[in-house]
């Protein structure tokens, strides 16, 4: 059953790692594209779905946001 975890998710996660140049440039269009296409191999692609949101705000907002997510 692991090897077969292991084949599903490697993929999908060198596929979401190809999409973060799309993410860099601000492409959102591609980028999230890339992360549907990952998704299409295992649903742990779709983790990479906030943080195109998440680059924008500066560490404290980040830090603040880990925070609050945390404690729910």
């Amino acid at each position: 059953m692991f090897d077969m975890q292991a084949a599903r998710t490697a993929p999908a996660v060198a596929i979401s790692m190809l999409g973060i140049r799309y993410l860099l440039s601000s492409n959102m269009f591609k980028y999230f594209f890339t992360i549907i296409i990952a998704s299409l191999f295992h649903e742990v692609a779709l983790i990479m779905v906030p943080i195109y949101f998440i680059r924008n705000y500066n560490s404290l907002k980040i830090y603040n946001l880990m925070i609050i997510l945390f404690l729910i």
